[in-house]
């Protein structure tokens, strides 16, 4: 067998017999040249892209700010959401956004018919301080007390068209 020289690539030499090369100092900065070009058109691109996008935020930064903040920092927690969301408490598991609005709902109904059985009977007591608020009752609670509210209301309406119709007749 016979030794020949290695070949090795432009912009290298030979180091040892073997096949060791070893690049120029040309050769490693004319890459480094290049991948710093590329990055600085990338970054160029990028920023100019920024400024589209900050522009764009600033023209509807006015009006998305106004509704973020009537919404998100003056509204109370007047459905006790905070107790809802504890796994177990209004469902078996936490609710989903949908169910709260359900929740919501069921919650003014409840007042609803309470306001208008108050109109009727002026003993009722307040929802506040039943044994179970509407805003800490479970799904199947809530259901059951609208259920009891609406019969309620039946039976004082019916009541109240008996004594008048009492009334007349005597």
């Amino acid at each position: 067998m016979s030794y020949s020289k290695p070949k090795c690539e432009k912009g290298s030499k030979l180091v040892k017999s073997r096949c060791e090369c070893k690049k120029t100092k040309k050769a490693v900065k004319k890459k480094a040249v290049k991948k710093a070009v590329k990055k600085t058109v990338k970054k160029k691109a990028v920023k100019k892209a920024v400024k589209k996008a900050v522009k764009k935020a600033v023209k509807n930064k006015t009006v998305k700010n106004k509704t973020v903040k009537k919404v998100g920092k003056n509204k109370k927690d007047e459905y006790q959401e905070h107790w809802a969301l504890v796994r177990g408490q209004y469902s078996l598991n936490v609710p989903t956004d949908n169910q709260l609005k359900v929740r919501r709902k069921r919650i003014d109904e409840v007042y609803k018919l309470y306001n208008k059985i108050k109109k009727l009977d002026k003993q009722v007591p307040a929802p506040k301080t039943w044994r179970y608020p509407p805003e800490y009752c479970y799904n199947e609670q809530l259901q059951n007390t609208i259920k009891y509210l609406k019969e309620e209301l039946k039976g004082l309406k019916l009541d109240e068209k008996e004594t008048s119709t009492n009334g007349i007749n005597i």
